[in-house]
């Protein structure tokens, strides 16, 4: 049975999750690995994105030593300020348990220094990857 697009949306402990489906066969939905990411907005301050990369090539260390880590990437936009950290997860628990102890899953702590504002989590299921 072949479904149009759809989305939906849901709470789970760490923020909003949103699923979105593709239409297709069954066989590519039975075939397809399930991964979640998480998904922070945040604007960048007067200094910049300086301070933000070398933040994240400091974390990233630790971050691949979790359980589940799958990826990384951190998007910059030089003309609006916006940045976009995206962390994949090979399961829900091991995503959510990167914001276990923290305000809403964000790590406040490092705002100040970075200057970032602004800060927004979300969380998704990943439901196709090339």
């Amino acid at each position: 049975m072949r479904a149009g697009p759809r989305s939906t949306l849901g709470s789970t402990g760490g923020g909003a999750v949103a699923s979105l489906a593709i239409a297709g066969s069954d066989k590519a939905a039975m075939d397809r690995r399930a991964m979640f990411a998480r998904v922070i907005t945040a604007k960048a301050g007067a200094e910049g994105f300086d301070e933000v990369v070398r933040l994240a090539q400091h974390e990233i260390s630790g971050a691949q030593q979790r359980p589940g880590f799958a990826g990384f990437y951190l998007l910059t936009d030089d003309e609006t300020g916006k940045l976009i950290n995206i962390s994949l997860w090979e399961t829900r628990e091991e995503m959510e348990a990167v914001a276990r102890g923290t305000a809403a899953g964000i790590h406040d702590e490092v705002v100040p220094e970075t200057g970032v504002t602004s800060l927004r989590l979300e969380t998704y299921e990943v439901a196709m990857q090339v």
